[in-house]
């Protein structure tokens, strides 16, 4: 009897570890969505405020680029290319997802969208998009504060300056409530530097960790921010189109495309003369969907107004965007201006360049904290 009871519990034992070895050796199937599989995925992943996280590195494609002057030096509006503030107030936002809800191709680049936040202060919703490691509006803000008194619409209170034949400004047209209604609603509002950042000091950090006038849980992107975005979409271009994807000149070349929503923006006359006509569109790639919503020169300023000296100008042509970053000027020490990003309708590239931080209006791209 004892022997019997040694052999049983031989057998005992040696089956529970033949169990114990069939259930290392069981093949777990991969979610073919990608959704909650850790292993299988060529790309990183992020993690966004929820927890939730979504695949956004290692994602390659190609895309076309519109034609035109890459460097970014010009402008007409009073800017250059370097080598009275008001309160956005408190805010609580909602974020009614924040995980990814849903992917839509765009050349061979999936667009990750993130969920959409809604704005408590006056009742807004933005749409997001997850590009690289940052998530971003995938639209201007529009907050114009409980009385409509922060920033302005597109056409407030001012005229459209047309370039003549010969390169002399000429005005041309007031515009009607109606049309500063619908350019309000397509583009969101306009500010000046001082009013995005609702009193807060110059960040060139990232984060930047300026709430400005961003909604609760977003920030003014910084200068550096805005340099990540185009490095991130420029490089990843260039990863397919066979350029340099670590030489910063050459990456944000390729951005502005990339980034430029699909329509909105207007054909370029290439040489002039009709015969060599291009799209000024882009490709979208990312769901950035950048518009061109123009500026307002010399705004704010009810007396340059009436001297025909502040004018709004560059639906379908400029989009200008303020980053939390001033510009010092190291020889006199001025630090009037700060930097922002352009968008133009010939141009491929996210230049960047400087304007004055009071009565010069731009749009503003807010980004997750």
């Amino acid at each position: 009897m004892k022997h019997i009871r040694y052999i049983l519990v031989i057998l005992i034992v040696w089956s529970l570890g033949v169990v114990n070895s069939c259930s290392l050796d069981l093949d777990i199937e991969e979610d073919p969505s990608g959704v909650g599989s850790s292993s299988g995925n060529s790309g990183s992943s992020e993690t966004n405020s929820s927890g939730n996280s979504s695949s956004s590195s290692g994602i390659s494609g190609s895309g076309s680029s519109s034609s035109g002057d890459p460097s970014g030096n010009s402008s007409s509006d009073g800017s250059s290319s370097p080598g009275g503030s008001s309160s956005g107030g408190s805010s609580s936002v909602s974020q009614s997802s924040s995980s990814v809800s849903g992917t839509v191709s765009s050349s061979s680049v999936a667009i990750i969208y993130g969920g959409d936040i809604f704005d408590t202060r006056d009742g807004k919703t933005y749409r997001t998009v997850v590009i690289g490691t940052q998530v971003w509006m995938a639209e201007n803000l529009s907050f114009g504060g409980s009385g409509g008194n922060v920033g302005v619409c597109y056409g407030t209170d001012g005229i459209l300056k047309i370039d003549g034949p010969d390169g002399t400004g000429t005005i041309d047209h007031r515009y009607t409530d109606e049309e500063i209604l619908e350019y309000c609603t397509q583009y969101g509002r306009l500010y000046d530097w001082e009013t995005v950042m609702a009193s807060a000091a110059s960040s060139d950090k990232v984060p930047s960790e300026v709430k400005g006038i961003c909604p609760d849980g977003w920030h003014v992107p910084s200068d550096k921010e805005w340099e990540m975005l185009a490095l991130y979409v420029g490089s990843e271009y260039c990863i397919t189109a066979g350029c340099d994807p670590n030489n910063p000149d050459l990456t944000a070349m390729y951005a502005g495309t990339r980034l430029k929503a699909k329509n909105g923006w207007r054909a370029n006359d290439y040489y002039g003369d009709g015969t060599d006509i291009r799209d000024g569109n882009g490709t979208d790639n990312f769901g950035f969907s950048a518009l061109a919503g123009g500026f307002c020169f010399n705004c704010l300023n009810a007396q340059l107004h009436l001297q025909g000296e502040a004018y709004y100008r560059g639906t379908n042509e400029y989009g200008y965007w303020w980053t939390a970053t001033e510009y010092r000027n190291q020889h006199n020490n001025d630090n009037s201006e700060a930097y922002r990003r352009r968008m133009k309708f010939n141009e491929n590239t996210v230049s960047r360049e400087t304007q004055k931080k009071t009565g010069h209006l731009s749009s503003v791209r807010c980004v997750m904290d």
